[in-house]
């Protein structure tokens, strides 16, 4: 007897049980044309939609732009930037005006849809909240 998993007795393949034994999500559709995918993933293992994810990354961009935002004024400033050494471009373990310069392009200060738009993008690898170090916590937030 060979070591494995058996199926069971009336386990038959889906081709040959025929279309309505699959999911909804396999059917190709009605008057041909359509085929599997080689590589089919139930959409429960996909991950959020679309607009969740552009949600999750928004809301996350604005976390990070309030806590750059060190003092509250609304905007994020060369100065600002060069409080946070996970920003450091070069190496040295240090943001050098020239660095937040350069991040920030032409437009400095960038005020929230500014710093969303032009410059999360070019961040959102590097930066790393502070938590408990003026962050989200000590503000009184929700981690």
């Amino acid at each position: 007897m060979g070591v494995g998993v058996s199926l069971p007795d009336a386990w038959v393949p889906p081709t040959k049980r025929g279309w309505g034994a699959l999911p909804d999500a396999l059917v190709p559709p009605r008057g041909g044309g359509g085929s599997l995918p080689d590589a089919w993933v139930p959409p429960e293992r996909l991950g959020p939609p679309a607009e969740q994810r552009a949600a999750a990354e928004a809301a996350r961009a604005d976390e990070a732009f309030a806590e750059l935002d060190s003092d509250g004024d609304g905007q994020v400033t060369v100065a600002e930037l060069r409080l946070r050494p996970e920003l450091d471009t070069d190496g040295d373990g240090a943001v050098s005006e020239d660095e937040a310069q350069a991040l920030m392009g032409d437009t400095t200060p960038l005020d929230a849809a500014a710093f969303r738009d032009r410059l999360w993008a070019t961040l959102r690898e590097r930066y790393r909240p502070q938590v408990g170090f003026g962050g989200p916590l000590a503000l009184g937030g929700v981690p």
